[in-house]
């Protein structure tokens, strides 16, 4: 491979023409993003099809550019595939300008603190209707944590309750499973020659596939919006995303200029954002399953902290570092979104020497920045205590709020940085707690008596990641525990004002 230095930057030409396309992968490029990260150093610039991508593996690097020259960072490249399925209508996908600050806004104000509160009593309820029903059946682990996740979006989004698995949560995973594979990088080949869009679906199969997908997609999005329009006009007084757009849709001094079909699918498209959590939650189980040494250090911080005469608050997250410092050390080795989401750098830019050109696809490769040795000394290694213990460059005081996932590369930076932060750090927390308090984990053993051990990377292929299905052993640690769980499950229904 011919390598380049230009302003003191590596750029790797790659072959004429196509650059440094074969060289890729077809699946978990982070992988080979991350080796040439290692190889080159924190900005490598690749060539593909003639469009530059320039790689990103190192945080403080990537906070720099995102924070302080964010108008020049912050833009999306437009992929011919995803547009076409989304109709231009995704938020994660928009270009920089007027519609995303307007978009964002309207989602900052949905998820803000004093906002977030109010959802407070649902992640409850759905996580110990989760305790419930792993406890009963841990083997239907991976659809009871994307129960978790798609009721926990009907309830925040439309104001609906999803007590069963299966009817709603089937359509939105396939929803969400074919916008990943959409926005994957390489997934389509007319993302790498955007002329093949001009072709008839005649001969391009895969328009006739999207544009069908698309009208699938919308299709489910307003039989939700329907659902809480019905709500609406039946009295039925439960909030929801929904009802505050549809409100200020029909208020005449609202400032929102949005129309109704780009409000049904701002809220649809955010659906899919709640498969992250799921996948967290499938990493948390792997995690412990591969380093069970650390399941009784969980449980003992817990039950100084918590005991067994109640159930865990969140007000208790102060007094448990430990368990933060796992789903932070989780966060870092197995990040769900490893690639990042690519942004568009508008303008030309000089960094540190570096000449980055504008057009480039900017990659902050999480899966790299969670390996910088700089900062995490043996990178590859699972340690959560590199959270805890003074000497460590990743720990902070006070123990009582760090470690914690929030600004961690898994949320972006800048202006793109997740608007839900908040609301997914306190997800992730509340199941690992009612866990941990109500749970014994340990490894599966086959039929010699054998402990059964994942494999280090198994994961799924895709824009967001989890490991593959994998056997570990769940029980309850005590009847008493799980009694106090079913008892505040029913408190917690009867209190429901979703319920049907």
């Amino acid at each position: 491979m011919d390598f380049v230095s230009r302003a003191n930057s590596v750029r790797l030409s790659g072959l004429p023409i196509i650059g440094s396309l074969l060289d890729l992968p077809e699946k978990h490029s982070w992988l080979k993003f991350h080796e040439y990260i290692q190889q080159h150093g924190p900005i490598v610039q690749l060539n593909i099809m003639g469009q530059s991508h320039i790689l990103l593996g190192n945080e403080r690097v990537w906070d720099d550019l995102a924070r302080a020259r964010g108008a020049i960072y912050n833009s999306r490249p437009q992929s011919p595939a995803a547009s076409i399925l989304t109709q231009d209508l995704h938020i994660l996908l928009m270009p920089q300008g007027r519609v995303l600050r307007e978009r964002r806004g309207i989602l900052s104000q949905l998820l803000s603190r004093s906002a977030a509160s109010q959802y407070e009593p649902y992640q409850w309820l759905e996580t110990y209707r989760m305790v419930r029903d792993i406890v009963d059946d841990p083997s239907e682990y991976n659809e009871i944590f994307d129960h978790w996740s798609t009721a926990m979006g009907s309830r925040m989004l439309y104001g609906r309750a999803m007590p069963k698995r299966g009817g709603f949560q089937a359509e939105v995973m396939a929803i969400t499973r074919t916008a990943e594979q959409t926005v994957q990088p390489g997934a389509y080949l007319v993302d790498t020659m955007p002329w093949m869009r001009r072709l008839p679906e005649a001969v391009a199969p895969w328009k006739r596939y999207l544009k069908s997908m698309s009208r699938r997609d919308e299709a489910f999005y307003y039989k939700m919006w329907k659902c809480t329009r019905e709500d609406l006009d039946s009295g039925r007084d439960v909030p929801s995303w929904a009802r505050l757009c549809m409100e200020d849709l029909n208020n005449e001094k609202s400032k929102v200029s949005m129309t109704e079909r780009e409000a049904v699918h701002l809220i649809g498209a955010t659906y899919t954002a709640f498969g992250t959590t799921s996948g967290n939650l499938k990493s948390f189980i792997f995690a412990i399953t591969r380093h069970p040494e650390w399941w009784p250090r969980l449980t003992d911080e817990m039950d100084a902290a918590v005991g067994d005469k109640r159930l865990p608050r969140l007000d208790d997250l102060p007094n448990l570092p430990i368990l933060r410092a796992v789903v932070c050390e989780i966060a870092r080795v197995w990040p769900v979104t490893p690639g990042g989401v690519p942004h568009l750098l508008t303008k030309d830019d000089v960094y540190q020497g570096y000449h980055l050109p504008a057009g480039s696809v900017v990659h902050l490769v999480a899966w790299a920045c969670g390996r910088e040795p700089a900062l995490y000394p043996d990178p590859d290694m699972f340690k959560p205590e590199r959270w805890l213990r003074p000497g460590f460059p990743t720990y902070r005081e006070p123990l009582t709020e760090y470690p914690t996932l929030n600004n961690m590369p898994v949320f972006g930076a800048g202006r793109r940085q997740c608007p839900g932060m908040l609301v997914g750090t306190r997800n992730v927390c509340i199941q690992a707690m009612m866990l941990v308090w109500a749970c014994e984990i340990s490894r599966a053993r086959d039929a010699a008596g054998e402990e059964i051990v994942p494999p280090a990377y198994d994961f799924v292929a895709g824009f967001n990641v989890f490991p593959r299905s994998f056997k570990f052993d769940l029980r309850p640690r005590s009847l008493e525990r799980m009694a106090m769980v079913e008892a505040e499950y029913e408190a917690a229904l009867a209190a429901d004002p979703m319920r049907d």
